[in-house]
């Protein structure tokens, strides 16, 4: 009778790795994975550039303004607390057709080169809208403002110019 041996393992199969081994390969490939999305979310997204729209053919120191769109979209602005005047908090209200998302507004000054920083909107209730607004104090007695408002409206970014001026009355002994 003839006994049959079987192989040891390592004699079957000699191109096998070890464990330890496949255990380092799989380490080294989750760093790398890791690795790649970290690089992803550190490196900004700078959004598209806006579309800029017509400019507002109204003064939003003394009436609502509005925007008509296509598709019967509609946005309604308002100035809370106006007249705006420098120095002073104030609020810049919207009401918008719920397919409208509202992004921010900014302030910029147009005869000296002075900003207010950019601000959200937040929802106040079913399609009206809220941002906190504030102007600097200007040198000038008389100053015209450049508000843009930022939407969407079906994945494209749209900027909305409206242009309003504040006058302040110069300190006592000079003249403006």
């Amino acid at each position: 009778m003839k006994t049959l041996a079987l192989p040891t393992p390592a004699e079957s199969a000699p191109n096998i790795l070890p464990a330890r081994v496949w255990q380092d390969v799989f380490g080294l490939l989750l760093t790398l994975l890791a690795l790649i999305v970290v690089g992803k979310l550190a490196v900004p997204h700078t959004p598209p550039a806006p579309t800029v729209l017509s400019q507002a053919q109204c003064d939003p120191q003394h009436e609502r303004c509005r925007l008509a769109l296509p598709g019967d979209l509609q946005l309604e602005l308002h100035l809370a607390d106006a007249p705006v005047v420098p120095n002073q908090s104030f609020s810049v209200e919207i009401v918008a057709d719920p397919r409208i998302r509202l992004l921010s507004q900014e302030i910029r000054g147009i005869e000296l080169d002075m900003s207010s920083p950019s601000a959200n909107f937040s929802l106040e209730a079913y399609g009206h809208y809220r941002s906190p607004a504030n102007i600097p104090l200007c040198t000038t007695s008389r100053m015209t403002w450049r508000l843009a408002i930022r939407f969407e409206v079906d994945g494209q970014t749209l900027e909305w110019p409206l242009l309003f001026t504040t006058e302040t009355e110069p300190p006592q002994g000079r003249k403006a």
